[in-house]
C-alpha cells in the first residue's frame, strides 16, 4: 500500500478516489482469497453465507467482513449498477444509506434518503425509461461505459 498508492494515511484523505477504490479491491480479494480456493462460491447469495458463517468464528473476522469486505462489495456493486445502466441493481442505494448513518455522512444520508423517497414515488411512464437505461450518459456505444448525471435524473423527476 505504501509503494503503490503512497500509504493508508494518505488513502484516508480521499484525493484520489478511483485509486483508494483499486486498493481497496485488491486488499479484499487478498482477504478473500482462501475463501474462493477452500469453498465454491457460485453467485453473490452464496459468498454472502459463507462471509455470515466466518463472521460467526472470530471478533476479529466480523470485524474484517463488517467494516471493510462488505462495504467494498456494496461499493462494487453501485459501480456496477453505474456502469451498465442497470436500475434494478442501482437500488444498492438503500443498502449504503446505513453505511451514511454510521458513518455520520450527514448530507449523504439526508440527500440518500430524498433520493430514494423519489424513486419510490415516480410515476411508471418515467420508472420505464429508468428501466430503459436512459438515465445514464454514455459518451461512446457499448458496454460498462454509462455515467450518471447528477443533473439528468432530477429533472426527469422533478418534471
Amino acid at each position: 500500500m505504501e509503494s503503490a498508492f503512497s500509504g493508508v494515511s494518505k488513502m484516508l484523505s480521499w484525493k484520489k478516489i478511483p485509486q483508494y477504490m483499486r486498493a481497496l479491491r485488491i486488499v479484499s480479494t487478498e482477504i478473500l482469497w482462501p475463501v474462493f480456493e477452500r469453498q465454491e462460491v457460485v453467485g453473490m447469495n452464496s459468498l454472502l453465507t459463507i462471509l455470515s458463517d466466518l463472521s460467526k468464528e472470530s471478533r476479529v473476522s466480523k470485524c474484517w467482513i463488517a467494516n471493510l469486505i462488505k462495504p467494498v462489495l456494496v461499493m462494487m456493486k453501485y459501480i456496477r449498477a453505474e456502469r451498465e445502466s442497470d436500475f434494478a441493481l442501482h437500488q444498492v442505494v438503500r443498502e449504503m444509506m446505513v453505511m451514511f448513518f454510521a458513518a455520520n455522512h450527514v448530507n449523504y444520508a439526508r440527500y440518500g434518503l430524498y433520493y430514494l423517497r423519489s424513486l419510490d414515488s415516480m410515476n411508471e411512464d418515467v420508472r420505464q425509461h429508468f428501466i430503459n437505461g436512459e438515465h445514464t450518459f454514455h459518451h461512446k456505444s457499448g458496454y460498462w461505459n454509462g455515467i450518471w448525471s447528477d443533473r439528468r435524473p432530477n429533472l426527469v423527476l422533478n418534471s
